[in-house]
């Protein structure tokens, strides 16, 4: 007999042994990928609420909350984010309620968007 190359068996069983192990990389690659962008989300929510919580410290009189002209920058974004915030309006026919939208770029390129309305505190 010549011992020269592999049998078909041979060849089949290394064929299926090296596509089962490229199937469990892309697994573990995709699980990898789907983690990363969730620990971004949080980050990024984390931060929205920090901002809105400081707003909402700022706020807390109903003479600063009728001023309102500062938007607060004391809140520090996470390394590679960044944020813009749309004017803080009355909403339609009342001036006891201000909506808040947050804009947050993430280090992965997206831009999420979080909104948050503050009541006027009672006096």
């Amino acid at each position: 007999m010549n011992n020269k190359g592999f049998s078909l068996l041979e060849v089949l069983i290394a064929t299926a042994v090296v596509g089962a192990g490229i199937v469990l990389l892309g697994i573990f690659y995709n699980s990898f990928k789907v983690t990363r962008q969730a620990q971004i989300d949080t980050q990024a929510q984390t931060f929205a609420r920090s901002y809105f919580d400081a707003t909402r410290a700022r706020w807390n009189s109903p003479a600063s909350f009728k001023a309102a002209t500062a938007v607060v920058t004391d809140v520090a974004a996470p390394s590679g984010y960044t944020y813009t915030v749309a004017p803080k309006t009355p909403l339609a026919g009342t001036d006891t309620l201000r909506e808040l939208n947050l804009n947050i770029s993430t280090p992965d390129g997206r831009t999420l968007s979080f909104s948050s309305s503050v009541v006027l505190p009672a006096e």
